[in-house]
């Protein structure tokens, strides 16, 4: 009996450890290996009671998810092997602080590849950097708490109608990521290269700007978005201010006027810079009359109608548009790609849901700004019921109670319930507007239960493709 005991305790607790190195695997891999993100994802879930949890996961197939398996497996053989001839009282510590094994068994596997992948950025940087040097080609630089990515692909869309533009590939805005973009849609023929500029600590956006050498920059907004990471804004901004400060004396800066903290920003920088707001006068400001608007950057005028997908992204095609007229394209070359900008799939698309429900996806990521941007094509929308859902923003710091407050009010005046799987919305919702679940699953199937023609559902933020699927099982855009 004694025997059988102790085998069912360690049985328990190798069933348990191989569950959870799946799952933290799957965890680092989200949050790039990065222990700074990884520990603040851990703190706004419940700290180690999260290791506990159940919520069963997979890693992608990558050479470096299969070293950091090997070796979190190698190690937790060797305690299988020790346990087997220790005391009881040991084996049933073994089972019960298996998931924190599990991480520190994963935690050192990460480490050890962490030298391997360091090898190999270095190699693909380097590559970048010296294939760049033999090309004529002009690097413009995109950062800011959000905004980014939409930017990027509008920018690349107008000036596509005129010169040979490349571009950074989706998710790909660190140095590294950026460089494997250049070898990757670089060729003898581009003009252009447009990156997307990102980074969770100082230094981040120094070291992509080695790669792009920018003539141009511009800065879309700032938030609050990775504020645990990156401590206080102060430093937040003064990272951004990164890309400002690597931009040559003669290229230019476009920068959002809207933005609060603009003469830290500017501070020493000598370079040209252009502001640009949707809501006041500025050096590209924009008007609207009936269904069209008219864009004005020194003697230029550019107008152009309203499409259904631009009114929420407006402020991102300002800096777009001045840069194409410093570039040289006239306004009527301008106006004509207007015409044709792309429906971005996960930038407030818009398609038909189960029991023919409207899908609004806001899936890239999400930020503060974003969200309650985000609250209006929702809020304008004919169906009568309305749900926003999320998961929750992350790496919002000591400013994510506030934030939430801002968010919660708006949902509130605008009448539209949220599904999250956050508690902190749910603590703070004093209207009664907050259904809280404790995972996507169980979001998914209550969700599904009340939806129908007459609902429209805003997914604000990431989610797993089997949560999208069951929401659109036929995906077509609208």
């Amino acid at each position: 009996m004694n025997q059988i005991l102790r085998f069912l305790v360690l049985y328990g607790g190798t069933v348990i450890g191989l569950a959870k190195i799946l799952q933290l695997i799957y965890l680092f891999q989200v949050k790039e290996y990065r222990f700074d993100r990884f520990i603040v994802s851990l703190q706004e879930n419940g700290g180690i009671s999260y290791l506990y949890q159940i919520d069963p996961r997979f890693p992608a197939k990558s050479i470096r998810n299969l070293l950091v398996a090997i070796i979190s497996l190698c190690l937790l053989a060797f305690i299988l092997f020790y346990m087997q001839s220790a005391s009881f009282l040991l084996l049933l510590l073994f089972l019960l602080t298996s998931p924190v094994i599990s991480f520190l068994l994963v935690s050192v596997g990460v480490l050890l590849t962490e030298i391997l992948a360091r090898i190999k950025r270095a190699l693909i940087i380097r590559d970048a950097e010296e294939f760049l040097q033999n090309k004529k080609v002009v690097g413009i630089g995109i950062t800011g708490s959000y905004g980014k990515s939409t930017t990027k692909e509008y920018l690349s869309h107008i000036l596509s109608q005129k010169f040979k533009v490349a571009k950074t590939d989706e998710n790909m805005n660190t140095d590294v990521g950026i460089a494997m973009s250049v070898l990757k849609n670089v060729t003898a023929e581009t003009e252009f290269f447009i990156a997307e500029v990102g980074a969770y600590t100082e230094g981040e956006i120094r070291r992509a700007c080695k790669v792009i050498q920018p003539f141009y920059a511009i800065l879309t907004a700032i938030g609050n978005q990775h504020l645990d990471l990156f401590g206080s804004k102060e430093k937040l901004i003064l990272a951004k201010k990164e890309l400002l400060e690597e931009v040559p004396p003669n290229g230019r800066i476009y920068l959002n006027a809207d933005i609060d903290d603009k003469s830290v920003l500017v501070r020493s920088i000598k370079t040209k810079i252009v502001l640009y707001s949707a809501k006041k006068q500025a050096d590209i400001s924009v008007s609207k009359k009936g269904s069209q608007y008219a864009l004005r950057y020194k003697r230029n005028v550019v107008s152009f109608p309203v499409p259904s997908h631009v009114p929420y992204a407006l402020e991102t095609l300002l800096p777009c548009i001045g840069l194409a007229l410093d570039l040289g394209m006239n306004p009527e070359q301008i106006e004509k790609s207007l015409g044709s900008l792309p429906v971005l799939k996960e930038k407030l698309s818009r398609s038909k849901g189960i029991r023919k429900a409207v899908i609004i996806r806001d899936t890239a990521n999400s930020s503060v700004e974003g969200f309650l941007a985000a609250l209006e094509p929702l809020a304008n929308t004919k169906q009568s019921k309305r749900i926003a859902v999320s998961k929750g923003i992350i790496e919002l710091g000591e400013e994510k109670e506030s934030s939430y407050k801002r968010i919660l009010d708006q949902l509130h005046k605008k009448k539209i319930a949220l599904y999250t799987t956050d508690p902190v919305f749910k603590t703070l919702d004093i209207e009664e507007t907050v259904a809280y679940f404790k995972n996507e699953q169980l979001l998914a199937i209550d969700l599904i239960k009340n939806i129908d023609s007459k609902t429209a559902v805003l997914l604000e933020g990431r989610f797993s493709p089997s949560f999208i699927a069951k929401l659109e099982p036929e995906g077509s855009l609208k």
